[in-house]
Order: C-alpha cells, then structure tokens, then sequence
C-alpha cells in the first residue's frame, strides 16, 4: 500500500459535511474566515456514476477553496469507487459516510447500515485505497446502537485497509 500524502491545511478549523448546507459558495466563504478544511455535503457514488446533474452540482468546486473534500455514500462497492475515480481531480480527499443514520440511505444498506458488516467497510476503503489516488478518509458512528459499539473494530479494520484519516461521530445509528 502507497501512503498518498494528506494535504497541508493552514488552519485545523474544518468545515464538516452538512446535507444542504456546504455547496460550493458556503464553503468558500468558510475557507475565505479561516477553515483549513472543507467538505462537500454528502453525494451518492451511485448518482455521481450515472452522471445526475443535481448531484454533480453539489459537488461543484472553485480553485480558492483548495484543499476541499468529497465526501461519498452508497451501498455498491464498485459505483462509490468508480464514483471516486470520475471525480478524484477535483478533490484533495475522498471520504467514505459510514456513519450517516438517515432512513433513506440506511434502508439501501449504506451510511451507518454498513456498521453491521464492518469487513464490508474494510473492503470499501481498500478497494478505494488501490484505485484512487487520492487519500481515502471515512466517517464512522459508535455503532448501531448501545448494544453493539463496534467503533474500535471498525477503525483498526479501515486503517489495516489504508485510511488516511478516520472521524468517529460519538453516537450510535438508533
């Protein structure tokens, strides 16, 4: 496995992924009041792969936001990978939500769903990991619920897989 080199933020301040909230003006205005970071609002792989114009202008970027972060869900390994590879030019990360508890992507099997199959998140970052060329960072949450905390599991399996970066949201799915 290559290390792929993280990018040199000039601030640790970091403007988190938001549904709705982080398009591209959003961000650049955070960027412009000091956040090393930004992320996209999440986008389905599935929809980037089929090429969805609403979803394609979500992740619109602008060359004074650099670095900036994609951030991809989705429930088909090879659509959230292929998904990466179209658009890996416009980002400095790729970041996988594994975390995300919203019914309509949990009942996909995406988002924090993916927690009950922690090898499956494993071989997302991977695949990722050995077709992108970017560094590959992942969103997890504490578990599915009080009675299966698995965040520990799940962050040393995705390191053994190469990720870059690993942010645990501290609840769980339910």
């Amino acid at each position: 496995m290559t290390f792929k080199k993280f990018p040199k933020l000039k601030s640790l301040a970091v403007l988190s992924p938001m549904a709705g909230v982080t398009d591209v003006a959003f961000r650049a205005l955070c960027k412009r009041y000091g956040a090393g970071l930004t992320y996209t609002e999440f986008v389905s792989g599935t929809a980037i792969v089929k090429g969805y114009n609403k979803t394609l202008k979500m992740i619109e970027t602008d060359e004074s936001e650099k670095p900036v972060a994609v951030q991809l869900f989705g429930n088909s390994i090879d659509d959230v990978v292929n998904a990466a590879k179209l658009i890996q030019d416009k980002f400095d990360i790729i970041d996988v939500n594994c975390g995300c508890p919203a019914w309509k992507v949990i009942k996909t099997g995406a988002g924090s769903e993916l927690l009950k199959k922690p090898e499956e998140i494993a071989k997302f970052i991977s695949k990722l990991v050995n077709n992108v060329d970017k560094p590959i960072t992942v969103k997890i949450r504490a578990g599915i619920d009080e009675n299966s905390i698995n965040a520990v599991k799940v962050a040393k399996l995705v390191e053994e897989a190469g990720a870059a970066a690993i942010a645990i949201h501290g609840r769980t799915q339910k």
